[in-house]
């Protein structure tokens, strides 16, 4: 039932059978418990949860399981501990591809992308030849640390090297590196040359180029084929509606939010959330239900007046409605990253990184304002959005400004 709830990512079930199972049954968790346990941690960034789990492999004898120790090592990496991860991966006696596939992986989600590459040669130097799936991870690596010549080399040499024929993830791979690197025409001309069939992953990565880059022309092109690969994607509608708010075009971010209401599709809420004392708190865009609301405004009043004195200007045209610029600004910063950071600074134990969680991409003025923020409060912040995790320390982040 654990693994289920897991696999379904129902992970407060799958903590509270967890719980149950100790203390109520009094079983005793074994190997496939703790694997299936762990992404749940994971999902909460729950480092002080997966840590004492740690422990209890430990005691149990089960530290010298290759799948314990892999599923571990992906707990870590994906609380924003790469460091830890690599400790554990570099004790390990017994590594097979797919142990090294997921320390790879744990650089690169981490922003050490150079670390990720060192990694994978290593990997080849000891004699273990990477899977498809390594390759997807490698390839990603590339992307998101703009390695485009290295990921470009790699994609044209998989099947001369690794006798791996490129399937669609690899090609979406590639077309997300080259959209990233601000290569729209490359993208297209990429895509317009392959050999399998459009996926939405591979088209959609291009159109969300367009957003960053405010092609509408390409945008528009995209979203019609987007439109008949899956009618029923909202994310695709709502990126053409991005698009078109990016630029100034209200009536077509109406048309596209009607056609969204006649699909009866809706646009995800962004959320927040960050643990405090073993308990798990969330926050949406400009919430004001949390019992503790006044407090938490009036810490981002405080942390706004701040950052302002260091340079801090708000980038007003990624607020995606037509208002005046008062009202975007104050729509910014109740961005719910900046409120789960109030209330963290509010909450937290003094010099301990503050870990955050996000349903969706950091926005680029929320990132410019925590870069800020780590370093008027000289505190570390964490955050994992739906790409990648952000280590912010004094003023600078760990993606280096690209994401």
């Amino acid at each position: 039932m654990i693994h289920a709830s897991s696999s379904a990512k129902y992970f407060t079930q799958s903590v509270i059978l967890f719980s149950k199972m100790q203390f109520e049954e009094s079983i005793r968790p074994n190997e496939i418990t703790i694997v299936s346990l762990l992404p749940a941690c994971s999902f909460f960034s729950s480092l002080r949860k997966g840590q004492s789990i740690h422990a209890y492999v430990i005691r149990s004898g089960f530290d010298s399981n290759i799948i314990v120790n892999s599923a571990l090592i992906t707990m870590y990496s994906r609380c924003g501990n790469a460091d830890a991860a690599f400790m554990l991966f570099n004790n390990m006696e017994e590594k097979n591809v797919f142990v090294w596939t997921t320390m790879i992986e744990g650089f690169s989600i981490n922003g050490n992308f150079e670390l990720a590459l060192k990694l994978f040669k290593e990997m080849q130097e000891v004699g273990l030849k990477p899977n498809s799936f390594t390759l997807i991870v490698v390839l990603s690596a590339c992307s998101h640390g703009g390695l485009i010549e290295e990921g470009l080399m790699i994609f044209d040499t998989m099947k001369e090297r690794f006798h791996i024929d490129p399937g669609t993830k690899h090609y979406a791979c590639v077309v997300d590196m080259l959209s990233r690197g601000g290569k729209l025409n490359e993208a297209e001309n990429f895509i317009e040359k392959m050999e399998l069939p459009l996926t939405g992953s591979i088209l959609g990565s291009l159109l969300g180029a367009c957003r960053v880059h405010r092609n509408v022309k390409l945008g528009e092109k995209l979203a019609v084929k987007l439109f008949q690969l899956e009618p029923y994607n909202e994310i695709n509608y709502v990126v053409l509606s991005n698009i078109y708010a990016s630029v100034g075009r209200w009536d077509d971010v109406g048309r596209v939010r009607r056609l969204m209401a006649v699909k009866g599709l809706s646009k995800s809420s962004g959320c927040s959330w960050v643990e405090i004392k073993e308990k798990v708190y969330v926050f949406g865009a400009h919430d004001q239900s949390h019992s503790e609301s006044e407090s938490i405004y009036q810490k981002i009043a405080e942390l706004n007046y701040m950052i302002v004195k260091e340079g801090y200007v708000p980038s007003t045209q990624y607020v995606l409605h037509d208002v005046d610029d008062d009202d975007k600004k104050r729509l910014l910063s109740s961005h719910s990253e900046r409120l789960a950071i109030a209330f963290g600074l509010l909450k937290a134990p003094p010099n301990v990184p503050i870990r955050i969680m996000k349903n969706l991409r950091v926005c680029v003025d929320c990132h410019d304002a925590i870069k800020l923020i780590s370093k008027v409060v000289d505190r570390d912040f964490i955050i994992r959005d739906t790409r990648r995790f952000h280590h912010f320390s004094q003023g600078s982040c760990s993606c280096g400004g690209y994401w």
